[in-house]
């Protein structure tokens, strides 16, 4: 990213550190120096600029790095995990592969991001995975031990899992530590967990089709919290006004109030095939494994767009960054 950094004195051969990084200076002059920085983390840093004299000025959060938002989604054939932009521009279905992993077996189900990193369920290993947000650093068992974890959510505390041969939901601290495989029990084969602010929301795989709801402290389980017109669930996500969820009986995505109140709606339909669901501001996404695609519509299901990022190899899992 190009800055300007603005100030007085500024000397040919000035050095502009932001935050801990060096900024690749471009041109001085006496009160402007432009410069670039290179990727970092979200959030505000110090800038300081020296002169070759040893001449320090410097300001405490004085730049605000911000992450652009991003599609995350699992691929299921030649697994991998794959990203594009929100709009749906530069998709690369290679961000995290077997190769990164350097391991024989890798079987990510589905994907989460929070706080500069990616996680993902691995059904083969049993595990979480997680890599920093371009791809490095790869831990394909940040959480080991786990039976079969399914799908994965996370908060700015916590990383959160279903997993299906326990029939629980598990839970550990953002840095992989206080794990606890069954924070929560007695939520059948539970499918697409979403978390808000206050709540995590599932739905059962197994039976007639409901969606669970639990506090995030694992208090007040309703393992039946919404139990009509609910259908087959493969995925839920929620916002601060409605719990959406895919019905693959009836190849839609649905949705109700996060009340649980009133009847549930058909928002869009999409085909069969769909699995993973995640929602914005704006629109609704959806991965439809067998289009091999990314859909998406607005709120109102308006606008809807099977293919709008085309080319993934049986996608399951999606989220937003």
């Amino acid at each position: 990213t190009q800055i300007v950094v603005g100030g007085a004195s500024f000397a040919a051969g000035a050095a502009v550190m932001v935050g801990d990084d060096a900024c690749d200076v471009t041109s001085v002059a006496a009160t402007e120096i432009t410069c670039t920085t290179g990727p970092h983390a979200a959030g505000s840093v110090a800038v300081k600029v020296r002169n070759p004299d040893g001449a320090l000025g410097d300001k405490a959060d004085a730049f605000t790095y911000v992450s652009e938002q991003r599609l995350l989604w699992v691929n299921a054939e030649n697994p991998s995990i794959a990203a594009s932009g929100l709009d749906g521009s530069d998709p690369n279905n290679y961000l995290i592969t077997s190769d990164d992993v350097g391991a024989a077996e890798f079987g990510p189900n589905d994907v989460a991001a929070n706080a500069g990193y990616v996680y993902w369920t691995d059904l083969d290993t049993g595990s979480i995975g997680r890599a920093d947000r371009d791809g490095g650093n790869v831990q394909q068992q940040f959480i080991s031990g786990l039976d079969l974890p399914w799908h994965v959510t996370v908060t700015d505390t916590h990383i959160y899992w279903s997993d299906w041969g326990a029939r629980a939901i598990g839970r550990a601290a953002l840095d992989g530590s206080e794990v606890e495989p069954l924070f929560v029990t007695g939520v059948g084969e539970a499918v697409g967990l979403a978390a808000s602010d206050s709540y995590l929301y599932w739905g059962d795989a197994n039976g007639a089709g409901s969606i669970g709801r639990v506090g995030l402290d694992g208090s007040g389980l309703d393992s039946d919290f919404v139990s009509k017109g609910v259908g087959s669930v493969t995925s839920v996500a929620v916002d601060d006004v409605d719990i959406y969820w895919t019905d693959e009986s009836a190849s839609s995505v649905r949705r109700i109030a996060v009340a649980g109140t009133g009847d549930p709606v058909d928002l869009v339909s999409t085909g069969s095939g769909v699995e993973g669901l995640a929602v914005g501001d704006t629109y609704v996404y959806w991965a439809n494994s067998i289009r091999g695609s990314i859909g998406r519509a607005t709120l109102a299901g308006l606008g809807s767009d099977q293919g709008f990022v085309g080319g993934a190899a049986g996608p399951v899992g999606v989220t937003l960054e």
